[in-house]
């Protein structure tokens, strides 16, 4: 039983080790990607002064007016928006089927197993019971 859990204990940390590294990619494409937005609306990261003041500054003077900067954040976002979309709907597909896969070949077999296990222990109680009456 120990050796299970060990065998279980390790599957899942390399399970969890290499939805970590897909993350840690993820959100490094997404601060590229942030910084691109940023850079479009205005905000010139790689300027001298990247102060927080200084880039809202860049981007009120690009965007004069609400209407303005709704229309070219918009513009921005919007290669981002859909790839980031489609990346989490694979993701958590991806999850599924992964998750799917396991059931039926490890908790299902267990499950069953158990299952068979204890109806033979009942079965026996029950025969001994019997014989006892």
């Amino acid at each position: 039983m120990q050796e299970v859990i060990k065998n279980s204990t390790a599957q899942i940390n390399e399970i969890r080790s290499r939805v970590q590294s897909a993350l840690q990619m993820q959100w490094a494409k997404a601060e590229t990607e942030g910084r691109r937005v940023l850079n479009q609306l205005g905000a010139e990261l790689d300027a001298e002064d990247n102060s927080l003041n200084a880039v809202v500054q860049r981007i009120r003077a690009k965007n004069p007016d609400i209407r303005t900067f709704g229309r070219n954040l918009d513009v921005a976002t919007y290669d981002l928006r859909g790839s980031l979309n489609w990346n989490a709907n694979m993701m958590a597909a991806y999850a599924r089927l992964k998750a799917g896969e396991r059931l039926e070949t490890d908790v299902l077999p267990r499950l069953q197993k158990a299952r068979e296990d204890l109806e033979g222990r009942v079965k026996a109680l029950v025969a001994k019971a019997r014989k006892a009456d």
